[in-house]
C-alpha cells in the first residue's frame, strides 16, 4: 500500500519529526467527510473512523525521553487539526442549530413580555397586600410577647415580695416545699383564618458588624486571587496560599 510521509511542524516550536500515516485511508475518508450529499448518520461514522485512529495513538503514548515528547507534541497538532475539520464539516449544523434556538428565545421571550403585561400590575397589589398582612401578624406576635413579658415581670415582683414576707416573718420554710404559684401564660390569640392563604415561619438575617463574623462563615474569593498571582506571578506572596507554575501545553 502507497504510505506517504506528513509533516505536523506548522505552529508548534520544537523540532519536529515524520508520522508516517496511510493516505489512501485518509483521502477515502476526507471524500467521505466532504460529500454533503451521505446521510447524517453515514458522515458521523466517517468522523468516528476519523478520530478514531487519532485517539488510539494518543491513548498509547508515553513521555521520558526528548523523543517521546516530540511526538507526544507532534499528535497534539495532529488531534488539534483534526477537530478543526470537524468543526469545519459539522460547524453549519451547529449554526443552523443555535439560529433555531435564538429564533425559539425571541419567540419565548414576547409571549413572557406579554404574560408580564398582565402579571406585574397584579404582582404589585399583591406584594402591597403581602406586606400589610405579615406587618399586622408582626405586630400582633410583638403585642402577644409583650403582654407575656408584663405577666412575667409581675410574676417575678410578687415572688420577690412572698420572699421578702418570708424573711421578715422567720419562716425558713424551703421554697422548693412550698412554691409559688406561677402567673398563667398568656393565652394565645387565635390568629385569624383565611382560606387559601397560610403562613410559614421565614427566618432571614441582615449583616450588622462584618468583621465580627466568625471565619467559619466567609468564604476565599478565588478569583481575585487568581488575578493578582497571574498579574504578580513569583511575587506573588498571600499568606495561607501556595503560588506554583507549571508549564502547559498550547496547540497552535
Amino acid at each position: 500500500m502507497q504510505r506517504k510521509e506528513i509533516l505536523f511542524s506548522e505552529g508548534i516550536d520544537m523540532d519536529i519529526t515524520e508520522i508516517t500515516v496511510d493516505e489512501n485511508d485518509i483521502r477515502e475518508e476526507e471524500i467521505l467527510v466532504e460529500d454533503d450529499s451521505q446521510p447524517e448518520e453515514s458522515k458521523e461514522l466517517v468522523l468516528q473512523r476519523l478520530i478514531d485512529p487519532v485517539i488510539k495513538k494518543m491513548e498509547s503514548l508515553t513521555v521520558t525521553d526528548d523523543s517521546q515528547f516530540k511526538t507526544a507534541g507532534e499528535w497534539l497538532v495532529k488531534s488539534k487539526e483534526t477537530k478543526n475539520l470537524i468543526e469545519e464539516k459539522l460547524g453549519p449544523e451547529l449554526e443552523a442549530a443555535k439560529e433555531k434556538k435564538r429564533q425559539a428565545e425571541k419567540e419565548r421571550k414576547e409571549v413572557d413580555n406579554k404574560i408580564k403585561q398582565f402579571t406585574d400590575p397584579l404582582n404589585r397589589a399583591e406584594n402591597a397586600v403581602r406586606k400589610m398582612i405579615a406587618a399586622y401578624q408582626t405586630e400582633q406576635e410583638k403585642k402577644r410577647r409583650a403582654e407575656e413579658e408584663k405577666r412575667r415581670k409581675e410574676a417575678e415582683k410578687k415572688r420577690q415580695e412572698e420572699l421578702k414576707k418570708r424573711e421578715e416573718s422567720g419562716d425558713t420554710t424551703p421554697v422548693e416545699e412550698d412554691p409559688i404559684p406561677e402567673a398563667p401564660v398568656a393565652e394565645k390569640k387565635e390568629e385569624p383564618k383565611v382560606e387559601g392563604v397560610s403562613f410559614y415561619e421565614h427566618w432571614d438575617f441582615e449583616i450588622e458588624n462584618e468583621k465580627a463574623i466568625p471565619r467559619q462563615f466567609l468564604s476565599v474569593d478565588e478569583s481575585k486571587i487568581r488575578k493578582y498571582v497571574k498579574a504578580m506571578k513569583i511575587d506573588a506572596e498571600i499568606p495561607g496560599v501556595r503560588v506554583y507554575m507549571e508549564k502547559k501545553p498550547r496547540v497552535r
